[in-house]
């Protein structure tokens, strides 16, 4: 970087610097940089318009606004409004909360601390419980809570075709949102969450996250729990509501309110399955271990019927609402940046 110019607190470098009297804009070209007290920036040429307090980048850029960082192909940035538009292999890091963003355009406002992700499936990774979470979704907003006493604290905002892919823990949805003030994420509209053997539908799911770990997940309205080790026979509890209870991110026990039903697959000692146990009773208690159905309680007049295994119609106590939906599961982190695959009727 052989120009350097500077004005007041502002200093530009690059390989070459022109400067239009008349305009006020600075041109900085090859090996650019450009900063001020509030922000640095670099890329292979910057344009700023001084009077219009706006910067224009071409090439790798770099905007280090702490504690964001933002890198992209290209970036438009005006003071005066503190909006900035990056486009093309966008990265966006939050190095507070140690939140990643990729994605094809992001609008950043700095006013208002606000990221809107777009373009193709913009993608989050972070980390939960020293292991990374994939995010994705085809629009992921994140913004700080205004007029809070920590302004650390961060809202994320994720909708249509939402996927989530962690070593012991997947889920879709159709829009979510988490906010670190509370350590909840919401998930709305046809929502699953998988854990190992088990799958969670509802109306409503909420999952309480506790030391970077999950604490408990709440079904609301309609709650479907599926649990299978071998997806041969499927253990199934259903319920108005239940709330499931984890212990070092493994399910521990869930308790089940309203209209309590389960079908129940016993074994014995040899892990070989014996009978099946159909209860019916207003509320229940079920204990897991090893992500496996230990022990079910119920409570309130329960109905039950024990059934030898030769004895059963297997897909005939499926309950109703029975959906096991693996194929819906993401396995990996390259399911997330898949659209969903919408099936025409026959014909069309």
């Amino acid at each position: 970087q052989n120009a350097i110019f500077k004005e007041n607190d502002k200093i530009a470098r690059a390989d070459v610097i022109r400067y239009e009297e008349e305009t006020e804009i600075t041109h900085m070209e090859g090996n650019a940089v450009y900063e001020d007290p509030e922000q640095y920036i670099e890329s292979d040429v910057i344009t700023y318009d001084q009077v219009n307090e706006k910067f224009a980048t071409k090439g790798r850029s770099k905007l280090l606004d702490p504690p964001q960082i933002l890198t992209a192909d290209k970036i438009d940035y005006d003071k005066d409004t503190e909006r900035g538009i990056a486009t093309g292999n966008v990265f966006w890091i939050d190095t507070v909360e140690q939140i990643t963003i990729e994605c094809e355009q992001a609008d950043y406002n700095k006013k208002t601390d606000l990221l809107i992700a777009s373009g193709g499936r913009p993608l989050m990774t972070t980390l939960v419980d020293e292991d990374t979470m994939f995010l994705s979704a085809d629009t992921l907003i994140s913004f700080r809570e205004v007029g809070e006493e920590n302004d650390s604290l961060r809202t994320l905002l994720a909708y249509k075709d939402v996927k989530i892919f962690k070593n012991d823990l997947q889920a879709v949805c159709d829009s979510l949102s988490y906010s670190s003030v509370d350590s909840i994420f919401h998930f709305y509209d046809d929502p699953i969450i998988w854990s190992d053997t088990s799958q969670f539908t509802a109306d409503t799911v909420h999952m309480l996250m506790k030391d970077d770990q999950i604490h408990r997940i709440y079904l609301v309205n309609d709650a479907f729990i599926i649990n299978s080790p071998d997806e041969i026979y499927f253990n199934q509890i259903k319920g108005k509501n239940i709330t499931a209870f984890f212990t070092d991110n493994d399910l521990r026990r869930m308790k089940v309110i309203g209209n309590a039903e389960s079908v129940y697959y016993a074994r014995d000692e040899e892990d070989a399955y014996i009978a099946v146990n159909q209860t019916k009773s207003s509320r229940m208690l079920v204990f897991f271990g090893n992500n496996e159905i230990e022990d079910i309680r119920f409570y309130v007049k329960p109905e039950s019927a024990l059934s030898p295994m030769k004895q059963v119609d297997h897909e005939a106590i499926k309950m109703p609402g029975f959906k096991w939906q693996t194929n819906r599961r993401p396995m990996k982190k390259e399911d997330l940046l898949e659209l969903k695959k919408i099936e025409l009727p026959s014909g069309e």
